[in-house]
């Protein structure tokens, strides 16, 4: 395996990557020429875009064909239309069948969700308190703040009408300034809810968020764009999760997720049901908090969580787009 790192962060988990490599080449400073060079004189077979249509991409050396089989993955939630990526990895809910006119790319499924959780560090499994348990029905969502629509708001704000004794934490990096929190408790106070009601977090790093989700009963997805490694941390850390099933692969992570988590009843279809599931669900306390005890061993039981497993399906999906090739030829 090679990667050609256009990337700007170098750090730890950086550090971490580079040993499990054959080899690892900086590439950021060096021009478009010179990177397809050395893809070309490398003689890859399987080139795999982890980028998208997102930040420093580099879907160019895709669009121009520098490998027999190219295949986007992780990065961005979709087809890219970009000529000659032959692959996009899914799964049977992001990417049903029917919907497959949709992807400019062939598209190739694992059996259960399309990205499998294993975080390599060892965050505690969630332990509560008693207080914890008879505080305030607690709402939230670590989301990045582009996601939170006028239409996730709406929906959030109609949550928290229906049931007067609870209360949101929004967290975001956004939130380190006051402007933002103002406008967000205008935007709250315009679907009739307080801000007495709503906490606003700022970030801060992941070892410390991650321990946050204690403080959040239920999570909420944000629509039309769902959260995703955002949402299975959450569920990592004892918090189930409302979605809404969309139309689109971006739409339809949380659906994927909780659809392999056997959480099916968390998984709205319309608007009016994503906020029944809340009202519904904030009712049995007891149940909730079962629920939020037992979730993570839950995950660990189920093949979508198995690292070995979904490896072995990684590895199947790339020989398969290999083998293909090599039938066409």
């Amino acid at each position: 395996t090679t990667v050609y790192y256009v990337g700007a962060a170098f750090d730890a988990d950086t550090d971490k990557a580079k040993l499990l490599v054959d080899a690892w080449k900086e590439s950021k400073h060096l021009t478009q020429a010179q990177i397809a060079k050395n893809i070309e004189d490398d003689r890859i077979d399987i080139l795999m875009d982890l980028s998208g249509h997102t930040g420093n991409n580099k879907l160019i050396f895709l669009a121009n064909r520098l490998a027999p089989v190219q295949v986007t993955f992780l990065g961005y939630p979709g087809s890219t239309g970009v000529p000659n990526i032959d692959w996009i990895l899914a799964d049977n809910i992001v990417a049903p069948k029917k919907d497959e006119h949709l992807f400019s790319e062939k598209v190739a499924r694992f059996d259960g969700t399309v990205f499998c959780y294993a975080p390599e560090e060892n965050y505690p499994k969630p332990q509560w308190k008693k207080e914890d348990k008879n505080r305030k029905l607690t709402f939230g969502t670590f989301n990045n703040i582009l996601k939170i629509t006028p239409h996730s708001i709406k929906l959030w704000g109609a949550i928290l009408r229906a049931i007067p004794d609870s209360q949101m934490i929004i967290k975001s990096p956004a939130f380190r300034e006051e402007g933002a929190i103002k406008r967000y408790y205008k935007l709250f106070a315009t679907e009739g809810v307080s801000s007495d009601r709503l906490i606003f977090r700022d970030a801060t790093i992941l070892e410390e968020m991650m321990v946050e989700y204690l403080d959040i009963d239920i999570a909420l997805d944000p629509l039309p764009y769902n959260g995703g490694t955002t949402t299975l941390q959450a569920m990592w850390m004892g918090c189930p999760v409302i979605t809404k099933e969309g139309g689109l692969f971006v739409s339809r992570m949380g659906a994927s997720f909780l659809t392999a988590a056997n959480l099916s009843d968390w998984i709205a279809k319309s608007d009016e049901e994503y906020i029944q599931i809340a009202i519904e669900k904030s009712k049995d306390r007891e149940a909730l908090w079962k629920l939020k005890e037992e979730l993570r061993d839950r995950l660990l039981k189920n093949d979508a969580w198995n690292i070995k497993k979904y490896t072995k399906k990684f590895e199947q999906l790339l020989q398969q787009m290999w083998e293909e090739e090599c039938k066409s030829k």
